[in-house]
């Protein structure tokens, strides 16, 4: 028996007499709209929507919109057009303008309308940009953090005006100890701060309680929501820092490497973004000479110069896991590192501190999209991320953090992270990362070298992988000085000569500067070379040209990662947290020490966990045996007391 498949046509006659067949089937396309950045304010700063067909676009599909809300367009925002035509994505702005009218805040509501053309997602059919009014002052914090020692009872956090209103000012706030627990380090509910009609500022009352128990840096985040009268600033968190003074914490050796690690990364990023041009080393050292210390930089297209000692778009991404990984006390997943996304980052904060990419994976995890489906989804990819870009090894130092000793763990946490970023999960860049992470974790061990790190990790290594590693090192073995410049100049040229065997644009198209192959290349180089000096593998890579911050953070990390912070100058330490104090755009106030103490603790806390779940085993399992045994290090190192 014949089968017969029908389609149903649609048949007309064209001009010319062709025949023209329309599926009635073919799926229409689907359309929503988005707040890209949900708020904008009248003088200073504009909002802006997305309209995006979802999945394969339909070519200059027109689509029309009905503006409403309670501002008035063209009285307060300069009007656009109500039909565009959009292709995979069409961004308009909204531009406020500044009428001098006192009237609060304003919206601007966009909602699709139905046509026989496209269908609209149901969830996302409308979008709302909020502006600000300029006639109202402005509040925030008056600095995004402090630091006072325990003993310290009572600190008044000031709330500044940036003038005085003839209303009343209403601010609610929120309070998160981190790592400090209320009632036990401190007594501060979320409230409602009120400052008075006609004065500039108001104080939040913080009570520290002061114990005689040697611990760690606290952390106290106090943040400002809801103004009633007056527009929410930059500085809307305040981190306030409980500092210990009963005592030596700890003297664990593992601690010292988490610290270490965690300055020796921040360090690269602060002091290789100012020469990160991606010059040859000789337009570098015309230019800057030999740069040892920390200088404020600009970074890319922005106008904000960022003070010394301030990380960039690296540091924001390791900042955000340090958050997750400290506040949940144990080894995160990227549903926990997507959970601080939404609350910790503000696109218009974002513009001046990381990459396209940074801004639009957030406006996915904004929109609803589950973190298994990035980072291409039915809304579209980030135009800038590409395949073996460095990130597995450039920003992911917290995770070998977390799991010190355990390069297994370490590379499964890397591989979920890295979710986040890859399309391809066989990717080079986890292939690569495996290796760089599991040396960082191994180097955590005690009774680690360079050497034993080395060969620990190329056990993770694939043949052709090891054998390009070996040989970069062997570059370096053949200089007594590693701060010779002519070594500097011959690992440059394993990726940046077109002849090299392992020429870095000849294996990737987008960031070929940015290869993961030279950034894991150069930590091992400039590793075994310096012995893990962190402040010379520092200025290493940030003289050397090209990919300076990249590899200078990848490099000081692993150094710091065994040699601790015994190789880190102690003003380093000092500017490094003046960087952080004195940017208001960072997604994190935390002070280096309070962020090593909270990683080590979260280590604390994930090894407790592992010696219960190893207790309710057989004793003589295979898994039983493998976490008894790592567990046994843990004690030897005493981090398991």
């Amino acid at each position: 028996m014949r089968r017969f498949n029908i389609h149903l046509f649609h048949v007309t006659i064209g001009l010319f007499g062709f025949l023209h067949f329309t599926n009635l089937h073919a799926q229409k396309p689907v359309v929503a709209i988005f707040a890209n950045d949900e708020k904008a304010k009248e003088n200073s700063d504009s909002g802006e929507f997305w309209i995006i067909q979802l999945d394969e676009p339909s070519p200059n599909l027109t689509v029309k919109i009905k503006i409403e809300g309670t501002a008035s367009d063209g009285l307060d925002y300069r009007c656009f057009s109500d039909t565009w035509k959009v292709n995979k994505r069409k961004t308009f702005k909204v531009l406020p303008i500044n009428d001098g009218i006192l009237e609060g805040d304003e919206t601007v509501k966009i909602t699709i309308l139905e046509s026989p053309d496209y269908d609209i997602e149901e969830i996302h059919k409308s979008a709302t940009v909020t502006i600000q009014d300029n006639s109202l002052p402005d509040v925030e914090f008056l600095t995004p953090s402090s630091v006072g020692k325990e003993a310290r009872s009572n600190v008044d956090i000031k709330v500044a005006l940036s003038k005085a209103f003839i209303k009343e000012i209403e601010l609610d706030y929120s309070v998160q100890g981190v790592v400090a627990e209320q009632n036990t380090d401190f007594k501060l509910n979320s409230g409602t701060l009120i400052i008075p009609a006609g004065k500039t500022e108001a104080s939040i009352n913080l009570k520290v309680i002061d114990d005689n128990e040697a611990e760690g840096d606290e952390t106290v985040v106090i943040r400002l929501h809801n103004a009633k009268n007056a527009n929410i600033e930059t500085q809307h968190a305040h981190y306030y820092t409980i500092q210990n003074d009963d005592g030596v914490y700890t003297e664990s050796v593992v601690y010292d490497r988490i610290y270490g690690a965690l300055l020796g990364f921040r360090a690269g990023c602060s002091m290789g973004a100012v020469t990160e041009f991606n010059w040859d080393q000789q337009r570098s050292k015309a230019t800057f000479g030999l740069l040892e210390d920390f200088k404020p930089f600009v970074h890319y297209g922005d106008s904000w110069t960022h003070p010394a000692g301030a990380t960039e778009d690296g540091g924001e991404r390791h900042k955000l896991l340090c958050t997750a990984i400290i506040e949940k006390q144990d080894r995160i997943n990227y549903q926990d590192m997507k959970n601080v996304w939404l609350r910790d980052c503000e696109i218009e904060n974002m513009r001046h501190m990381t990459q396209n990419y940074d801004r639009v994976l957030l406006s996915f995890a904004k929109w609803g999209v589950p973190p298994a489906d990035f980072p291409i989804t039915k809304y579209g990819k980030p135009r800038d991320l590409g395949e073996h870009i460095h990130l597995t090894a450039r920003t992911f130092q917290a995770l070998p953090c977390i799991n010190a000793g355990d390069p297994e763990n370490a590379i499964f946490d890397m591989n979920e992270m890295g979710k986040l970023y890859y399309e391809d999960p066989n990717d080079l860049a986890f292939a690569w990362g495996a290796v760089y992470n599991a040396a960082m974790a191994l180097a955590m061990l005690p009774d680690a070298t360079v050497e034993s790190v080395i060969e620990g990790a190329l056990k993770y290594a694939t043949p052709e992988i090891e054998e390009e590693l070996r040989y970069v090192m062997s570059v370096s073995e053949k200089y007594e000085d590693p701060m010779n410049r002519e070594m500097w100049q011959e690992l440059t040229d394993i990726y940046m000569d077109p002849e090299s065997k392992y020429n870095a644009f000849a294996r990737i198209e987008k960031y070929p500067n940015s290869s993961i192959f030279e950034n894991v290349g150069f930590a091992f180089a400039l590793f075994k070379a310096t012995n893990a000096n962190v402040r010379q593998s520092v200025i290493i890579a940030t003289n050397r040209g090209y990919d300076t911050d990249c590899t200078a953070a990848s490099a000081a990390a692993l150094c710091g990662a065994l040699s601790g912070t015994s190789t880190i100058p102690k003003d380093w330490v000092k500017t490094l947290d003046s960087g952080i104090a004195n940017n208001p755009y960072t997604n994190s106030h935390f002070t280096n020490k309070a962020t090593a103490d909270g990683l080590y603790l979260a280590l604390q806390s994930k090894v407790k966990r592992m010696e219960k779940e190893a207790a309710s085993m057989k004793k003589n399992s295979e898994e039983a045996k493998k976490i008894n045994a790592y567990l046994k290090v843990m004690r030897e190192a005493d981090v398991l007391k």
